[in-house]
């Protein structure tokens, strides 16, 4: 019995799958009537949605209200994503019972001048016009949702009409649209998203009697969120009637305004009010406003800002993009500097940190032009990206920190209690007692040479990350170079150490040419390097390293890389690499070591050698030599130190091998 409900329920299972995968498989059918495709949306429903269209070219386009599939009818519903992307037709007629249109339906359709928008139509997804040249638009009344950017940058539209019905407006729904001057916005809308139309071109703003979400109280030409009395959305001639107290979100942002006085019926901001006032210098901030919400003043032309004593809090990306901004100045109350603050503040070149900051966030000062930093002995919190891509020479943390210092003059902040060295500069020399590099710790660093200690025992995954170190030496006491440790990252020359056992995925830089495995090395992971540069790869095992985790089926380089790279390894495991059942064996050019000296690699050391690392030197790359041979004294350096030591080999012979 229970042998016979199992059967009876697996068959179920079964016949539901099978029902489940008709469907799946009807849904995913295209076909093609008269040079358009289609896909049929739902076979229950028979409907069907435009698939795509013929591009680039400029034949009129003509969408019949249904279409024929295997002899059953299918009433077309919606026009799918991209179905019309950059399509050149002037002429486009969409079925009468078209419900909604797709994300990018119509993007870029830079010869569209007008388009009828069928009664039955009820969604205007995200970009659907974006980029179209539309003279025009009317908004049928049945369409309750206008999507994200639907009709932004569209350059020549003039009007809008809407026939109510619209309950959703979204972000930037009209955005660059430049010669857009009046928007009438129904009273049946009951959301407008952040910067939803365009403030400079726009004369005369307005909402409908009869809204009960928004109104536009005393031909102010703004939309004002009635409830709360905040100001949704302003434009060039928007007067702020005294019964407002709040700037919404993104109220103001892209004014081409110069300057602003916050009047003193203002009480609070939302985020980004003014963000992308790019000709903004001055706003007056009365005593009432005590935060400044995040991008408040993001991408403004701020020369020099001064944060009122009376404002306690601001938020992330506050002044984020401000190219302009010399001369930013904080006071006591504010102790987090918050994530993003600066971020490509460019013109900054020296900052201030007082004594009551506590916290440094995420990439608070990345990409300014900050040389010089004191961290405050109060700070305990700090994010390893504050400072990414900036030029520091000179990092140091004031005495008294519980948490953070800056030993031996190292250019660096080291987190105590545990040797971990946590931010870095492009002055940064690691002092020996560093046990950890963390993650993201030289983000964004640029430099000629760096050397890893042998007291470190662990590299975390992204340490490098962003960052362009040319020559980078480690000696390091670690047995695994972690996944992504030089995440992105421009390395040229790299120096493993002798106890390495393991590769990471992706764990060497793309950029390097010359590979050299240490002799400790056991395992390699996927892609280990999977840049195109890799010319050479150097083994100093005499037993060919293996997969990671003993699965064959890791790749450790690019397919490319085994017929345009040549392979080293040590005298008398020629053969064994060969004959190497894992990917050794697939290295179309194997060759044995030459002997230390032999730069040229002709089996023997000579004045040849000589005039090969002088060329080296004069010439770099360009001479042909592997580095790694030419570095004779393994310094990562190739000189005329080299050029000594060559001399000495061949004087010593046999004995300097």
């Amino acid at each position: 019995m229970e042998k016979l409900k199992y059967i009876t329920a697996m068959k179920k299972i079964m016949l539901g799958a099978l029902l489940l995968w008709g469907c799946v498989c009807a849904g995913a059918q295209t076909f093609e009537v008269g040079n358009v495709k289609y896909s049929i949306l739902s076979a229950e429903e028979m409907t069907a949605q435009i698939e795509s269209t013929p591009r680039w070219t400029s034949d009129d386009i003509w969408i019949p209200d249904e279409v024929q599939y295997q002899g059953q009818n299918y009433t077309v519903v919606k026009a799918g994503p991209s179905s019309f992307i950059y399509s050149e037709s002037r002429n486009i007629r969409l079925p009468g019972g078209l419900k909604e249109i797709a994300k990018g339906a119509f993007w870029w359709c830079r010869a569209m001048r007008s388009i009828d928008l069928p009664w039955s139509l009820e969604v205007i997804g995200e970009t659907a016009f974006e980029g179209c040249t539309l003279e025009s638009i009317n908004i049928p009344g049945s369409v309750r949702t206008i999507g994200k950017r639907a009709f932004a940058n569209c350059p020549v539209l003039a009007s809008v009409q809407f026939n109510g019905g619209v309950e959703s407006i979204g972000e930037e729904a009209f955005a660059e649209c430049g010669k857009l001057t009046g928007i009438t916005v129904p009273w049946t809308v009951q959301e407008i998203g952040p910067r939803a139309f365009p403030y400079n071109t726009i004369e005369s703003l307005s909402v409908e009697a009869g809204n009960t979400k928004y109104d536009s109280r005393s031909n102010c030409n703004a939309v004002i969120e009635s409830a709360t009395a905040t100001l949704v959305r302003a434009c060039k001639n928007t007067r702020i009637p005294s019964s407002v107290s709040k700037l919404g979100d993104y109220s103001y942002s892209g004014a081409d305004i110069t300057e602003f006085d916050i009047p003193k019926t203002i009480n609070s901001l939302g985020d980004g009010v003014f963000y992308g006032c790019g000709n903004l210098t001055r706003v007056g901030i009365h005593d009432g406003i005590t935060e400044l919400p995040a991008a408040t003043f993001a991408q403004c032309g701020f020369t020099e800002f001064t944060v009122p004593e009376t404002v306690t809090k601001i938020g992330n990306d506050i002044f984020n993009g401000c190219t302009k901004l010399t001369n930013l100045t904080l006071h006591d109350g504010i102790t987090e500097i918050p994530e993003c603050m600066c971020l490509k503040c460019e013109a900054l070149k020296e900052f201030t940190f007082l004594p009551t900051v506590t916290r440094i966030g995420f990439e608070a000062f990345r990409n300014t032009g900050l040389t010089e930093v004191t961290i405050p002995a109060a700070t305990t919190e700090l994010n390893h990206t504050a400072f990414g891509f900036c030029s520091l020479k000179h990092l140091t943390v004031e005495e008294g920190n519980p948490k953070y210092d800056s030993r031996n003059d190292c250019n660096s902040i080291i987190e105590t209690e545990t040797n971990t060295l946590v931010l870095a500069t492009c002055a940064t020399v690691i002092p020996d007692g560093v046990e950890t590099l963390a993650g993201s710790s030289f983000y964004g660093i640029t430099m000629d040479y760096l050397e890893v200690p042998e007291s470190v025992t662990d590299i975390k995954s992204g340490a490098f990350s962003n960052s362009s170190i040319d020559k980078v030496n480690i000696k390091a006491n670690i047995t695994k170079l972690e996944y992504n440790t030089f995440n992105y990252t421009w390395v040229n020359v790299l120096s493993l150490p002798p106890t390495l056992v393991s590769i990471g995925q992706y764990a060497i830089p793309p950029r390097v040419k010359t590979l050299v495995l240490p002799a400790s090395v056991k395992t390699l992971h996927y892609y280990v390097h999977n840049g195109y540069n890799l010319s050479t790869v150097v083994c100093l095992g005499t037993e060919p390293p293996g997969p990671y985790d003993g699965y064959a089926g890791v790749a450790p380089f690019l397919d490319q890389h085994y017929g345009s790279v040549t392979l080293y390894v040590p005298k008398g495991s020629l053969e064994t690499y060969q004959n190497n059942e894992w990917v050794w064996s697939r290295f179309a050019n194997i060759k044995e070591l030459p002997l230390r000296g032999d730069v040229n690699g002709d089996g023997s050391r000579n004045t040849a050698d000589v005039v090969a690392i002088y060329s080296y030197i004069i010439n770099g790359t360009e001479s042909g030599i592997i580095d790694y041979f030419a570095d004779v004294d393994e310094n990562l350096k190739v000189n005329t130190a080299d050029v000594v030591n060559v001399y000495k080999l061949i004087i010593e012979g046999d004995a300097g091998q």
